[in-house]
């Protein structure tokens, strides 16, 4: 029976220390990055008169189709019927292309870094429900904050739902995340609570 119990006592205190050395190495993280989110909620039925934007700009998510850098582009045009819905980035700016999107949609938890394939506009076609797609905003020369939007195409409209922006230029952000990365310190508490628990657990065992 002694034998049984220093088994498991090996086991339980094998379990917290894993937890705490688990809690220690996530502290790796970068403690700067920070996520904003925003539900956009806008529909784009009309190429001609029903664009839709979404920028960025001093820590702050716009929807002004005025101001926004990628416009959203229903593919029905009066007159003319079905022709192709866009998603396009705004080359105004300090930078031949202050904002553009990845040339296709991006599964759930991609990176959206430089190394994304980027361009000035895309089609994204017809039957999209939540689809993620990436985006670079342009920061300062050389830096970028990256985004993710997620776009529906039920029919012949063009849909913006939530988008997320990572306020750190130059900071990857993954498809759907959202919130900001938990600081060191942290992770340094999760680590000391399971090490205090380990010991804990060993003094009564001895105990007993």
């Amino acid at each position: 029976m002694k034998k049984v119990n220093a088994l498991s006592n090996k086991a339980s205190l094998g379990t917290y220390l894993t937890l705490a050395l688990s809690a220690g190495a996530l502290g790796g993280h970068d403690a700067k990055a920070s996520i904003i989110t925003s539900d956009l909620n806008e529909t784009s039925v009309s190429m001609y008169n029903s664009a839709i934007g979404f920028s960025y700009s001093g820590g702050v998510i716009g929807v002004n189709s005025n101001t926004g850098d990628i416009y959203g582009l229903s593919g029905y045009m009066p007159g003319k019927g079905m022709q192709s819905s866009k998603l396009r980035g705004n080359q105004n700016g300090d930078d031949p292309m202050n904002a553009l999107i990845s040339s296709g949609p991006l599964s759930l938890g991609t990176t959206i870094d430089a190394n994304i394939s980027w361009t000035a506009s895309v089609n994204p076609g017809q039957g999209l429900s939540n689809a993620y797609y990436g985006v670079r905003f342009f920061a300062s020369p050389g830096n970028y904050n990256y985004a993710w939007l997620k776009v529906s195409t039920p029919g012949t409209s063009v849909i913006f739902s939530t988008a997320a922006v990572e306020t750190t230029a130059n900071t990857s952000i993954g498809a759907g995340a959202t919130g900001a990365v938990p600081e060191p310190s942290t992770y340094a508490l999760l680590a000391l609570a399971g090490g205090a628990a380990a010991v804990s657990l060993l003094r009564k065992k001895r105990a007993a």
